[in-house]
């Protein structure tokens, strides 16, 4: 099944987020398969991890999180703190299709500006 859905999506460079229902014989299909880790897309540092968290490394300095696993059951959650610049990715929140980089910075553009604007307890 792995394989029928990475043959859909039409890049160089596709990574596995390993998650707890992956069975290990699929890693070898893909580029890379991480547990967790940075890219840069354009400038931009984002955090990949099957599981949500609420810190994460470069988080203060404006990283994104990307994550899966909770079945977009934290949707209100973020939507509540746009400020966490975190987005669950997982194929359940995304209509069941993969999301290219412009999709997701459009959905992210309003959470920037919740990060840069001025926070009580913020410095």
């Amino acid at each position: 099944m792995a394989q029928a859905y990475l043959s859909r999506i039409h890049c160089r460079h596709v990574a596995l987020v390993w998650g707890n229902h992956d069975h290990k014989s699929i890693g070898v299909i893909f580029t890379e398969a991480i547990q967790q880790g940075m890219i840069k897309i354009s400038d931009r540092h984002i955090w990949l991890n099957h599981y949500p968290m609420r810190s994460w490394n470069k988080r203060n300095h404006g990283s994104w999180h990307l994550y899966g696993h909770v079945h977009n059951r934290l949707t209100e959650e973020d939507e509540a703190t746009p400020w966490r610049l975190t987005m669950d990715v997982g194929v359940d929140a995304c209509d069941y299709r993969p999301l290219g980089f412009d999709a997701i910075q459009d959905h992210m553009q309003s959470e920037i500006s919740h990060f840069e604007a001025p926070r009580p307890g913020r410095q």
